[in-house]
């Protein structure tokens, strides 16, 4: 049988197909969708297209081919090089893109939404409105998913303000820290729990005042 020697082998250059895996769809998925895994078919991992304000823990992946249905097998990338896309809001080459808010998409502007996760994909090889290029590595930032940051605000009159992380995020654990400065500068965070249902809460110590208090948390699920 012949060998194949090292030097003949030759590096991916836009699609690494000797590192794809298969996977099934869990909902309809576009090529080049970004998936996060939110399940398991036999030994397959299943897949749905992943957003920066829905998606819980998991790998993340790219989807190669054709678009798929619901249940069907699918071809998953851990990068590919995208061409001939709209970059034109990046500032400079090497620039992050993120996953974005609309499902299986990317963004070169990070999301900005109050229940939005930065969740960084790839980044800007060339900027332009037409041709730009973008390099899709989702799966190196897939730890990324294991966390996400939102701001909670406790108004004026109460010591508590809540958020809705959903359900991937139950019981996860939570750094807290007030962002701004309060009328009352005894205002501290007291406690910052997230519950079985995934809701967020904070609780300060006093009233914040008429200035209110945004509370930055960085929330860690279960499975970090």
């Amino acid at each position: 049988m012949a060998l194949i020697q090292q030097r003949e082998v030759y590096p991916a250059a836009v699609t690494p197909w000797a590192s794809a895996m298969e996977g099934v769809a869990t909902a309809a998925v576009a090529q080049y969708d970004i998936v996060v895994a939110d399940g398991v078919s036999g030994v397959l991992p299943k897949v749905s297209p992943a957003d920066a304000d829905g998606t819980g823990p998991g790998p993340l992946f790219v989807a190669a081919g054709r678009a798929t249905a619901a249940n069907d097998k699918l071809v998953l990338l851990p990068w590919v090089i995208l061409s001939d896309v709209d970059t034109s809001a990046a500032s400079s080459v090497g620039d992050p893109v993120y996953l974005s808010t609309t499902a299986g998409g990317w963004t070169a502007t990070k999301p900005s939404g109050a229940d939005d996760s930065n969740i960084v994909v790839g980044y800007v090889m060339s900027i332009s409105a037409t041709v730009g290029v973008v390099r899709l590595e989702p799966g190196a930032s897939q730890l990324k998913m294991l966390t996400r940051t939102v701001t909670v605000t406790v108004n004026d009159g109460g010591t508590t303000g809540t958020h809705e992380l959903g359900a991937g995020y139950a019981n996860a654990k939570v750094l807290a820290t007030i962002n701004e400065a309060t009328t009352d500068a005894t205002a501290a965070v007291a406690s910052a729990v997230v519950n079985g249902d995934g809701q967020l809460t904070i609780t300060l110590t006093v009233d914040p005042g008429a200035s209110n208090a945004d509370v930055f948390c960085m929330v860690f699920s279960p499975l970090y």
